[in-house]
């Protein structure tokens, strides 16, 4: 009842909000930026909106984390206070899908048909130069921990170099689960990233850029048990690290003007109520010309606290890796862009099993009209030591934001 209050307040007050927003965004237009022209591309990552298929860049929260929802909707802006909202719809259409296809086994359809994959409405706050709030709502969300809260955060740019952040964000680990969910390359992110690395926790993060902004850092330090109102109920705490250095240029796939490579490794420990585990990811990134390649490998070790004794011959410990790698080329004169990435996961290094195995996803991106955009991809799983499975499937996301 809480929630829904909430997220029925903050409609009221964005529905007063739009009544007066656009008309004072329409009396004083940007002169830079015409009504009717698409926003400019530039070589930073951080301004306006790419020419490619990824999504559009967040020009007010450069750094490591990509949010999930950028608001472009102006709704009210006086006396050094600013507030946008913003939504993102995914839906999918799974045209073939293996009779032994299992959204509880990760693949991204039980049977052919349409799936509302991710709903996302939200708003920001803009304080001054120094203070964001975020507030992201996922109506689609069941756990009864989190409810339909996705982000709710805080942010305090302490130093032109330097952003404190408190609430829910992504976890400081590996380069694919720090990606925006709207920017993804293909359907889904890889098997290893969606395993490995925790999607959100509450707690809080320190980021920045030095060095002239070749070395991104970015730390956390976050409950271990998931879900927000409840707190840190069953104790524990979650800590990682991420660094990034940019060894020539500025890479990002989203903008195919910004040439260069860049490496970077995060690290994590989780002491959770009842097991604990330590887990470590390394990547290099480059892009040039329109094309980009990526490579990413991560690996954990899980060990509960309290074991009961067992034979010498078995571990109580769980040692799991995943490498992945990905080519993209952004076509000159169509908004196409097609993509291959091919995975290697294994569930546990001790045993040959249907845990081992090796993923496909092959397709194309493009972009419909302005901020509609479109993927159609195949996706395969090869089962290595177990009898191959029928769980393939082709399917088509059909993406708008706001």
């Amino acid at each position: 009842m809480y929630a829904t209050r909430l997220v029925a307040s903050v409609l009221v007050w964005s529905l007063v909000g739009l009544g007066v927003g656009p008309a004072r965004a329409q009396s004083t237009p940007a002169p830079e930026t015409p009504a009717t022209a698409d926003p400019p591309t530039t070589t930073q990552p951080s301004a306006g909106r790419p020419d490619n298929l990824a999504a559009s860049a967040e020009p007010d929260r450069p750094g490591l984390i990509q949010d999930d929802l950028a608001p472009t909707v102006r709704i009210f802006d006086r006396d050094g206070v600013a507030v946008s909202m913003g939504g993102l719809i995914q839906v999918h259409l799974a045209g073939f899908v293996g009779s032994d296809a299992l959204l509880a086994n990760d693949d991204p359809a039980n049977r052919e048909g349409f799936r509302l994959r991710r709903v996302r409405v939200g708003w920001t706050g803009q304080f001054g130069d120094d203070v964001r709030l975020l507030l992201v709502i996922n109506p689609l969300e069941t756990d009864t921990e989190v409810g339909t809260i996705s982000d709710a955060r805080i942010s305090l740019d302490a130093r032109p170099w330097l952003r404190v952040s408190l609430g829910t964000t992504k976890i400081p680990f590996s380069r694919g689960g720090l990606e925006s969910s709207r920017a993804l390359s293909s359907i889904e992110r890889p098997l290893s990233v969606r395993t490995f690395a925790p999607e959100r926790r509450l707690g809080a993060t320190v980021e920045g850029e030095l060095l002239g902004e070749k070395l991104a850092f970015l730390a956390g330090f976050m409950n271990a048990t998931e879900g927000y109102d409840p707190g840190n109920q069953f104790g524990g705490f979650l800590y990682g690290v991420r660094l990034q250095v940019a060894v020539w240029g500025s890479p990002d796939p989203r903008q195919p003007a910004a040439n260069g490579v860049a490496v970077g490794a995060g690290v994590l420990y989780e002491d959770g109520p009842a097991t604990d585990r330590m887990a470590g990811a390394a990547d290099v990134i480059l892009a040039l010309a329109r094309a980009s390649a990526r490579l990413e490998i991560l690996c954990d070790r899980s060990e509960p606290d309290n074991a009961p004794s067992v034979s010498p011959d078995l571990s109580d410990s769980v040692d799991r890796c995943g490498i992945y790698g990905q080519i993209a080329y952004t076509l000159p004169m169509w908004s196409v862009q097609p993509v291959l990435r091919i995975e290697l996961f294994d569930d546990d290094r001790t045993l040959d099993d249907a845990g081992d195995q090796v993923l496909l996803s092959a397709g194309v991106n493009g972009r419909l009209y302005r901020n509609t955009r479109l993927q159609l991809h195949y996706l395969a799983r090869i089962e290595r030591f177990s009898n191959d499975r029928s769980n393939d499937s082709i399917v088509l996301n059909v993406q708008g934001e706001f």
